[in-house]
């Protein structure tokens, strides 16, 4: 439990501080595409790499 608190907690500083940085140097427009590309990749790699448990216990 500490270790998923203590590493939620980098990812909400880092994010944050990525997140801010893009808005300083760019825009919010800028942001909020990069925000939308990294969102479909993710459901790209969730979509294939991720493993549902009770499609698997049927087969």
């Amino acid at each position: 439990m500490s270790l998923n608190s203590a590493s939620s907690r980098v990812g909400d500083a880092v994010g944050a501080g990525l997140g801010g940085m893009i808005i300083f140097l760019f825009s919010n427009e800028t942001l909020g595409f990069i925000l939308g590309l990294m969102s479909f990749i993710v459901s790209i790699i969730f979509y294939f790499l991720v493993i549902d448990p009770v499609t698997e216990k049927n087969k």
